[in-house]
């Protein structure tokens, strides 16, 4: 009942990405709870299949958290954690900041320094792709603060979706997890490395 209600009734699929003025390129973007646009369509999935499968879920996932708020909104406490606790706030060259640099600033991304919406639903979307494991490693890499300010961000994802939508937000990281890797397997290491194999040398 909950996807019937919820999901796109349309989704629309787009050749090549938008470019923005900035430089910047646009992956997805949902449209009135009601569908859901999909660029870069035609790019060659053949050449990295784990990172192309993986890039359009996650689009699939940012998008998808964007229809969510926009039907009952995240706690407003959400909006503007790194800037109350003396990090950078939002702005809009967020696209001039490096990963590590938004991080320490307690943003996952970069892209998610463009606005509290957008801070909420990459936070969702790079838990989910990410997987438990993976987003606490690159938690770990922050300083003392902004390790905090995530954590507490990684709160509020889990209670909304608890409280608003009934949902365990980390049984459903681990479910996404495993249909992510049933998906697009990652290579055992004997297959990757060797000669003639996708690897020659590791580093």
């Amino acid at each position: 009942l909950f996807m019937k209600k919820y999901s796109p009734k349309q989704f629309k699929l787009v050749g090549s990405v938008e470019y923005n003025y900035n430089g910047t390129v646009l992956l997805g973007q949902a449209e009135g709870g009601n569908n859901i646009a999909f660029f870069d369509i035609n790019q060659n999935f053949d050449r990295d299949p784990v990172s192309s499968i993986k890039r359009m879920i996650q689009t699939s996932h940012h998008e998808f958290a964007h229809i969510l708020h926009q039907t009952v909104l995240y706690p407003q406490e959400f909006r503007g954690i790194s800037a109350q606790n003396g990090k950078a706030g939002y702005t809009s060259t967020w696209y001039n900041v490096k990963p590590p640099v938004a991080l320490n600033n307690g943003y996952i991304t970069p892209y998610s320094m463009a606005s509290s919406d957008e801070d909420f639903v990459e936070m969702v979307a790079n838990m989910l792709m990410e997987g438990r494991t993976r987003f606490n490693e690159l938690v770990s890499t922050a300083d003392e603060v902004a390790q905090q300010i995530l954590r507490r961000k990684e709160q509020f994802v889990v209670e909304y979706f608890q409280n608003v939508w009934s949902i365990d937000f980390y049984s459903l990281q681990t479910r996404v997890q495993a249909a992510l890797y049933n998906l697009a397997p990652i290579e055992a290491i004997q297959d990757a490395y060797g000669f003639n194999k996708t690897y020659t040398i590791a580093s």
